[in-house]
């Protein structure tokens, strides 16, 4: 999975979410509590402009994806 080891740039990783969506908002508010700033980034990514996303997460979100490498991060919220 994703790992914060560099000390140069942290962790991309992407939180596929929706406006409206409360699960979502909770998400975020875990992921900023428990995050390092130094070591993750989070990239929001709002899945309804995108038919693939939408069809993979749609029933799912809150996701948080490794786009590094194309994976759930297995968090579940």
């Amino acid at each position: 999975m994703c790992s914060a080891t560099s000390d140069r740039e942290p962790c991309e990783l992407e939180l596929m979410t929706t406006l409206g969506c409360h699960l979502c908002d909770e998400a975020v508010a875990v992921l900023m509590q428990v995050l390092d700033g130094e070591k993750f980034s989070v990239d929001l990514v709002d899945i309804a402009y995108d038919d693939e996303l939408m069809n993979r997460y749609a029933e799912s979100i809150p996701v948080l994806v490794c786009p590094q490498q194309k994976k759930r991060a297995g968090m579940a919220f």
